[in-house]
C-alpha cells in the first residue's frame, strides 16, 4: 500500500509541475512520459541562434513529442549528463565537442582537449557550453549530439518513441 501511495504522491507532483511549467511557454516545458506513465523530462540543450537547434526543436514539435529546451551557454549539461552521453556515444569524447565554435578555435581546444583527464575535460565543458555540441538531447536511454534528422527519427522509433 505504502508504494501506491508514493505513486500518487509522485503523480500528483508530476502534474503539478506540469500545470505550473505549462504556463510559462511552448518551448519551455514538454514532457516525455515512461511505460510507468510518470513523466520524465526529455532534455535538449539548444542555443537560439543556432540553425540546427530550431530545426531540431521544429523537428521535436512536429513529432508531438515533449521536452525541456535548456540554453547551452548559459546552462549548460551537468557533469554526469556529460558522462552519460559519453556512454551513449560509446565513449567517442570528440563526438561532444563543438569543433566549429568560435571558442573552441580561440582556445585553441584541438590541442588542449587531448591532454586533459576525462574528469577535467567534463568540468571545461560545464564551465562553457559553447564548446559542448548542439543540439545537446539527453534522455533516460539514449543521448543524440548535433541535429540529422534521419538519425533522430531512427533512434526515437528504436526506443518506442515515435
Amino acid at each position: 500500500m505504502r508504494g501506491t501511495s508514493s505513486k500518487l504522491e509522485f503523480t500528483s507532483l508530476c502534474s503539478l509541475y506540469t500545470a505550473v511549467l505549462g504556463c510559462l511557454g511552448k518551448r519551455v516545458a514538454k514532457f516525455c512520459v515512461n511505460d510507468a506513465g510518470c513523466r520524465l523530462m526529455l532534455k535538449v540543450y539548444v542555443y537560439q541562434k543556432c540553425a540546427r537547434c530550431r530545426q531540431a526543436l521544429n523537428w521535436l514539435d512536429a513529432a508531438g513529442l515533449r521536452y525541456h529546451a535548456f540554453p547551452i551557454r548559459t546552462a549548460p549539461p551537468s557533469v554526469e549528463e556529460l558522462r552519460r552521453m559519453c556512454v551513449f556515444l560509446e565513449g567517442r569524447l570528440p563526438a561532444l565537442l563543438n569543433t566549429s565554435g568560435q571558442d573552441y578555435r580561440a582556445l585553441n581546444f584541438k590541442a588542449i582537449w587531448p591532454l586533459l583527464s576525462e574528469a577535467a575535460l567534463f568540468e571545461r565543458l560545464t564551465e562553457n557550453g559553447n564548446l559542448i555540441k548542439r543540439p545537446f538531447l539527453i534522455d533516460q536511454d539514449f543521448g543524440l549530439v548535433g541535429f540529422k534528422q534521419l538519425e533522430w527519427q531512427d533512434t526515437f522509433m528504436q526506443h518506442g518513441r515515435l
